[in-house]
């Protein structure tokens, strides 16, 4: 048999099912033979991932191929898509520790999507790394507007992570947020991810970052270009930011209006801010902190023009 997980279908046509069932057949030197074996079976390894003993480095690129290993920049060598990548990583690799950097060359690319929704429509997939280590995403951390991740009507984000104890880094992208849901949302108590040299367009009305359980550290975010709803949408999570100083400061464009605060948290999320300095005009509300959770704000103050509320056992300290 040969072929991708993904391809596979039962006899009767019908969908693939994690319960259902499909004879292998054994032909090799001479042998013959066959088990019976159900999809959540050939996951959890009867195909062998490569066990990695070093970091590795990959390459996406606009005149890439997803047919390519990606190992090299090249047209030849490159992968074209973001989501192949990380499926790729999925599929095929134990991380054992160790780090698998994927070079984002300069262009415009479709989001990250951990359920896989071009294949599996349903959510009844979630697609993530085996073992322990690290994924990075690295554009262009010195001019990020020239790498840009933009969000889908069918994906809705930029890069979506969820219920993995595997690290994950975007660095040096711009998130065109394009009128969907938001930049990164996060999900899952084991989950965390850094976001670091970046910049926000186009997310007008939506939460550009938000985090459901895990944790999620924003550093060095270069620009905000327009208005949006929230910052940071924390619930049941645990957030840093970080710029200013020896970083990069911030810059808003275009007059942003915040919609709802700067930072909302609730159902005990926490919150850490430090050395967040910035330019140009916003406007709008610095935080709501509500259901005991807490904002340690690191003696800052959040942007905006209207001071932050709390309630119901939310803190500021």
């Amino acid at each position: 048999m040969t072929g991708k997980i993904s391809e596979l279908t039962p006899i009767t046509g019908a969908a693939v099912a994690t319960d259902d069932q499909f004879e292998i057949r054994d032909t090799s030197a001479g042998t013959s033979g066959s088990k019976s074996i159900t999809v959540a079976e050939l996951r959890k390894g009867v195909f062998s991932k490569e066990v990695l003993s070093d970091s590795r480095s990959y390459y996406v690129r606009t005149d890439g191929s997803d047919s390519n290993d990606g190992l090299t920049n090249t047209a030849g060598g490159a992968w074209l898509t973001l989501q192949h990548a990380w499926i790729w990583i999925c599929d095929h690799l134990n991380m054992n520790g160790c780090t698998a950097t994927i070079n984002i060359a300069d262009g415009t690319y479709g989001p990250v999507d951990v359920y896989d929704r071009a294949n599996h429509p349903d959510f009844d997939v979630l697609r993530f790394p085996e073992g322990s280590g690290g994924i990075e995403f690295s554009g262009n951390r010195v001019t990020p507007a020239s790498v840009v991740i933009q969000a889908t009507d069918s994906v809705g984000y930029c890069f979506e992570l969820s219920k993995t104890s595997i690290d994950v880094t975007i660095s040096g992208v711009t998130f065109d947020v394009n009128g969907q849901y938001g930049a990164v949302v996060l999900g899952g108590s084991i989950a965390f991810i850094g976001v670091l040299d970046f910049r926000v367009i186009n997310a007008a009305g939506v939460d550009i970052f938000y985090t459901y359980g895990g944790s999620m550290s924003i550093r060095n975010c270069h620009e905000i270009v327009g208005s949006f709803r929230t910052f940071i949408y924390a619930s049941y999570a645990t957030t840093w930011m970080q710029w200013g100083q020896s970083l990069k400061q911030l810059v808003f464009t275009g007059s942003p209006v915040i919609g709802s605060a700067f930072i909302f948290a609730d159902f005990g999320a926490a919150v850490q801010a430090y050395s967040m300095n910035h330019t140009g005009t916003i406007t709008g509300k610095r935080y709501s902190f509500v259901t005991n959770s807490l904002f340690n704000s690191g003696g800052v103050t959040l942007p905006g023009t209207v001071s932050g509320t709390t309630a119901t056992g939310g803190q500021v300290i």
